[in-house]
């Protein structure tokens, strides 16, 4: 059965001697990300502490569009849901705190199990462009996604 999830939006998350390991090294890698990109870190975890992924979102504030990075879930929660009902708050948030009217992300083209997490939580494939990151010899492709206010009518307000 899926459990409750909270999203955490602070960082740094208060005393880290409180919180699991596991958080506390993904706080570490969050506060990184978010001091060289500029975004918000945000960290999701079970009533019980347990955490089950992480994302970062930024807003431009001249276009109301939203931007979800680096959305991570724990392996182990695969398949349960757990993903969807992440990014369902994340766009909860995205809507009805920040404003947007639109929220994007990129994920590799080849990552055919994101992709559907994604869709299930309201996303639609925007663009694709095939060997946007060269790394050694692998090619990747990268796929926009985006999804829009009126898609999620649970965030109609605003």
């Amino acid at each position: 059965m899926l459990s409750a999830i909270t999203i955490h939006c602070r960082l740094p998350l208060c005393n880290r001697k409180y919180l699991l390991p596991e958080l506390r090294i993904c706080c570490t890698i969050l506060e990184k990300i978010s001091a060289e990109c500029g975004d918000s870190a945000y960290v999701a975890t079970e009533d019980n502490g347990e955490m089950i992924g992480f994302f970062c979102y930024s807003v431009n504030v001249e276009n109301n569009v939203g931007f979800l990075k680096f959305v991570i879930v724990d392996a182990k929660k695969h398949g349960a849901g757990y993903g969807q009902k992440m990014l369902k708050l994340a766009l909860c948030y995205a809507f009805e705190i920040t404003g947007a009217e639109t929220v994007q992300l990129n994920v590799f083209a080849e990552n055919e199990i994101a992709i559907r997490c994604y869709e299930k939580a309201g996303f639609a494939k925007q663009s694709m462009e095939e060997n946007a990151f060269v790394y050694k010899k692998e090619r990747w492709g990268r796929c926009r996604m985006g999804t829009f206010r009126e898609r999620n009518p649970e965030n109609k307000g605003g």
